[in-house]
């Protein structure tokens, strides 16, 4: 295991309590309209289930960097009863060190994981192996084997994961999902990106070969709201990446919530 007192934590920590910008009480007001009125699922729950009728509302947390928000955030949900999904990015500070091909993970990051699995919270793998390889030559398709099998060893069962939107992305036009091959991009095809530390070959991978069942942008939404950039924005009739067998049988409204901890404050006085 890695201790994270190698990793200057304090500073860190500095860093996050100044982006704070939204509270508790800015987060109920969030979820106000749509608690008492549409049911709550996992991701995994929903992609899972035959079809559903009723209203349904999907909580997604980016945990990124802030564990410890999201832990806070993860208890205040089971008070209140929600069951949401929380996306762990293994290029995260917490998570571990990636070392002679494999990943020494903290005992924070298996904390965190536990903790929210006994919450009865869904643990999904937040994907940022493209960018990776290209930045540093490692085989995405082994680490990503690898931290599933890890992950199944200490009985956190992941069912899905969930893209990264790293700058790379943007800079060499792709997608960290594009590593699976039912998420190539339709128009540009399995191509390959070129990076400093050799190349990443797209589509290279099946998540029906892996057993994972959705990817976060799997779902089309009659309602998304997300805090990116630390502003709460709202839009209407958001096209999934495919679209799932479920989302033909699907009749009521689907509303998905996404947030990053690090925008939030969540002070324990709940």
């Amino acid at each position: 295991m890695v201790n994270l007192h190698d990793v200057d934590v304090k500073e860190i920590k500095d860093i996050f309590s100044k982006k704070k910008v939204f509270t508790t009480y800015h987060y109920e007001k969030l979820l106000e309209p749509y608690i008492y009125k549409f049911r709550i699922l996992t991701h995994a729950e929903f992609a899972q289930s035959e079809r559903y009728y009723d209203n349904i509302l999907l909580i997604r947390h980016d945990i990124d960097h802030d564990y410890e928000t999201a832990l806070r955030i993860g208890e205040w949900e089971q008070k209140k009863g929600i069951r949401s999904t929380f996306c762990i990015l293994h290029s995260a500070w917490y998570y571990g060190m990636y070392r002679e091909g494999r990943y020494i993970h903290t005992n924070e990051l298996i904390t965190l994981c536990k903790e929210l699995r006994d919450m009865g919270h869904e643990i999904n793998f937040h994907n940022n192996l493209i960018t990776m390889s290209l930045q540093t030559g490692i085989d995405p398709i082994k680490v990503l084997k690898s931290e599933l099998n890890f992950f199944k060893k200490i009985n956190i069962d992941i069912k899905g994961t969930s893209t990264h939107g790293d700058k790379l992305c943007r800079l060499l036009n792709y997608r960290n999902f594009e590593i699976f091959s039912e998420a190539v991009n339709e128009q540009l095809g399995k191509r390959e990106i070129q990076g400093l530390y050799g190349s990443v070959k797209l589509g290279s991978v099946s998540m029906k070969e892996l057993g994972l069942v959705y990817e976060g942008y799997d779902f089309d939404k009659d309602i998304y709201i997300t805090d990116s950039g630390g502003r709460i924005r709202s839009f209407r009739n958001i096209e999934g990446r495919t679209h799932l067998e479920i989302n033909a049988t699907h009749q009521g409204n689907l509303v998905g919530i996404l947030t990053h901890p690090i925008w939030w404050d969540f002070d324990r006085s709940f």
